[in-house]
């Protein structure tokens, strides 16, 4: 009987979501029977029963009975894994537990089933007491029940989801602790045909499981080109092959943690288990993974170099800016030519940052001085960057990389020259700069000669450098370069001047690039000066044929200062169709216009004061950024004594006095000009600001004081007086804002 309570006392803790039910007879069997909705049964000799976490009736259990009994040899049970576990240890605990003689029925008509197969629904957590709640069927009968041996053969677990597995979670000698135990418990066939497993979203083992064959104990097969995936995300994905063996097509190496230094790693094992043609895939820092290749090298296990031959594709997943060196490649060269056998035919190098390359390290000479000569005949070789690949000036792509394919989008950097990998893995140079300062005939022919279609040329220097390239460019006979000259697409002329003068001519200079050779793509011309652009003899309407006889799509123009036009000029019509940056500065009579977002129609705006100045009582003189606040003291008694004022940009037209303790009103003066005295001790008392007859035309200037015993005036406008005369005070402080002219005073100025 010791025997016999063994196994009731196994299901009873086998009953993981259903508790002890009473039951006493076969027409309250169905209550027991959880999960079970329905069954039937088919010509080929199979029942099926579907689960869906519903009890069955007397009806059927009578007709799961009546199958049984009619001699169908196999059983498919269908529902989640969940359900279908209570169904088995339902029917055992009934039987074992309650000694209910209708479920001692139906457990002996269960066991003349042959073929027993769970068809499961969604992801499955698979442990050892979920195969052993099958393992009744397996056992012998206890005393007065009706339980024959079992005829079981084949056990097939089907899992429409992911399989995946969890440790034994109750604690019970009868329990098994493994998988490979319970599996063994039901008796089935050693050699793996009587119990298979199949997930269409893979298996996976538990953290710390590595060895598949060992999990499973040898008894199960897996079905073949079944995935299984090893230690919780160790890198290693197992394949089941057609013969049934288990092996990793696939690895994938993180570089950064790996153990080189253990004899017996994780590595070497994954390595020994590498299937015929597998690829592995080595991530992490350049220097890391130069170390992982360096151990390839230096490997001695035989089962782990057996392995290294099986590669058929190395990807080395470059993390950061890598520095790449001849030494690497020569690693690769070793899996390729120095182990037996070795069918190593592609390496794939994709970096997530820039490439640098190196020179050879060491003096070892069968180590090859070049990157080129590193690719090894055989190996299909590519290399890609999210960054760029930097090679030294005058390096020749093609040779360099010899048999190494560049990925299509890479851009490649010979020196400060950009190319661009096109679709066929030749190198296009789709933009150029050139120093207009220096550049050299021989190598700017050069450069040209590789614009690829579309291609983007910018020209840095000053007007005359510019001009003088633009001469040169139309000048040229060389066919290639001339080839390139009709790639261009956009063309950038950056100014560096001071202040760059244009005249018409230097448009008919660009007029060449487009109408002068043939099936020229050019269509974008950008203008942009770092200071200040001023126009030579030009008028409105010399713009406006240069623009025309370009004939491109495009012209932007801008400068970071300011643009002066000449005198009487219609901006609008300046620069008709010639589209201006945001933000730029025009000035056309001393009146200051600012380009705005939106259709780029330049807006008159008060210019700024470039310069405010003040002789302060003890203090001397100070110098202010603008006009937004007050200059000059407030509550400390102090004089002003001399001030200064002129506007930004170059405007002028500001004029203005003041009345002077002692001395009375002083000339007026003008755009800086310091009105007032120094080394006198002698108060201002008054001020009096006005504009030039064409500045009062767009703007106002606004101004108010503070005075001594009195405090801040209100605001007085174009020529009023501020402050007092024949009062003996001082004019401590000054505010002044020149404003686009309006109709009445801003209520930030009431």
């Amino acid at each position: 009987m010791k025997k016999y309570n063994k196994v009731i006392t196994l299901l009873t803790v086998l009953a993981l979501t259903v508790a002890a039910l009473p039951v006493t007879s076969i027409a309250n069997l169905a209550p027991i029977l959880v999960s079970a909705t329905s069954v039937s049964s088919n010509e080929d000799d199979v029942i099926t029963i579907t689960t869906d976490g519903n009890p069955i009736d007397s009806a059927t259990y009578d007709s799961l009975l009546s199958a049984l009994n009619a001699g169908k040899k196999s059983l498919n049970i269908s529902g989640t894994f969940e359900h279908i576990t209570t169904l088995l240890s339902s029917i055992g605990e009934a039987a074992f537990i309650t000694n209910d003689q209708g479920a001692k029925t139906l457990l002996g008509a269960l066991n003349k089933v042959e073929n027993l197969k769970l068809d499961v629904q969604g992801d499955a957590v698979i442990s050892p007491e979920a195969i052993a709640y099958i393992s009744f069927l397996k056992r012998e009968a206890v005393t007065n029940s009706t339980v024959d041996q079992s005829n079981l053969k084949t056990l097939t677990i089907d899992v429409n989801g992911e399989a995946s597995f969890s440790p034994k979670t109750v604690q019970n000698d009868d329990i098994p602790a493994t998988i490979s135990e319970a599996i063994t418990g039901l008796g089935l066939a050693t050699d793996g045909s009587g119990t298979t497993l199949t997930a269409t979203d893979g298996i996976t083992l538990p953290e710390g499981e590595n060895d598949v064959a060992t999990f499973f104990g040898g008894n199960a097969a897996i079905v073949k080109n079944q995935t299984v995936t090893a230690d919780g995300g160790n890198g290693a994905t197992y394949q089941v092959a057609d013969d049934g063996t288990v092996a990793i097509p696939s690895l994938v190496i993180d570089a950064e943690t790996v153990d080189l230094n253990d004899a017996n790693t994780v590595l070497n094992s994954n390595l020994a288990a590498l299937a015929t043609d597998a690829s592995i895939v080595v991530s992490g820092s350049m220097d890391n993974i130069r170390a992982l290749l360096t151990n390839f090298a230096a490997i001695t296990d035989s089962a782990a170099k057996s392995g290294l031959a099986k590669i058929k594709t190395v990807n080395l997943a470059v993390t950061g800016d890598a520095t790449i060196i001849p030494n690497d490649l020569a690693y690769i060269n070793y899996l390729k030519n120095q182990i037996s056998e070795s069918v190593l035919s592609e390496l794939n190098i994709n970096v997530t940052g820039s490439v640098n390359f190196g020179a050879k390290t060491g003096s070892d000479t069968n180590i090859p001085d070049k990157i080129s000569e590193n690719v090894t005949e055989g190996i299909t070789t590519t290399l890609g960057a999210t960054g760029a690949v930097n090679l030294e000036n005058g390096t020749n792509i093609a040779d360099f990389f010899g048999n190494a394919k560049l990925v299509e989008g890479t851009t490649v950097n010979v020196g400060d020259v950009p190319f661009t990998i096109n679709e066929n893995g030749d190198a296009d140079l789709t933009e150029l700069t050139i120093d207009a300062a220096s550049v050299n005939e021989t190598e700017l022919n050069s450069k040209l000669a590789n614009l690829a279609k579309n291609a983007k040329l910018t020209i840095n220097g000053n007007l005359e450098q510019t001009r003088n390239l633009l001469i040169q460019f139309a000048q040229l006979t060389g066919t290639d370069a001339v080839a390139g000259l009709k790639n261009i697409q956009t063309l950038d002329l950056n100014l560096s001047d001071d202040n760059a003068v244009i005249k018409a001519a230097d448009l008919a200079y660009v007029k060449y690039l487009k109408n002068k050779l043939a099936d020229s793509s050019l269509t974008d011309l950008n203008i942009r000066a770092e200071h200040k652009v001023s126009f030579d003899g030009v008028t409105a309407d010399d713009i406006a044929a240069a623009v025309s006889e370009i004939s491109i799509e495009k012209i932007s123009f801008g400068a970071n200062d300011v643009v002066t036009l000449p005198s009487g000029s219609d901006i609008s019509e300046f620069f008709e169709n010639i589209q201006l940056v945001k933000g730029t500065k025009i000035i056309v009579d001393n009146i200051l216009s600012v380009v705005p977002d939106g259709d780029g129609t330049p807006q008159v705006t008060a210019p700024n004061f470039s310069l405010i100045k003040a002789h302060i009582q003890n203090v001397g003189d100070k110098t202010y950024a603008s006009g937004s606040n007050f200059i000059g003291t407030t509550g400390q008694g102090l004089r002003l004594e001399s001030i200064s004022l002129g506007l930004a940009d170059g405007i002028k037209g500001i004029s203005y006095r003041v009345h002077v303790q002692n001395q009375g009103w002083t000339a007026w003066s003008k755009d800086g000009e310091a009105a007032g005295t120094r080394g006198k001790s002698l108060r201002i008392e008054a001020i009096e600001i006005k504009l030039s007859d064409k500045l009062d035309k767009q703007y106002d200037v606004y101004y108010r004081v503070h005075v001594q015993n009195q405090g801040t005036q209100g605001w007085r406008l174009n020529g009023d007086t501020a402050g007092t005369t024949g009062k003996s005070l001082r004019l401590e402080a000054l505010q002044v804002v020149l404003v686009k002219k309006v109709s009445e005073l801003p209520k930030s100025f009431g």
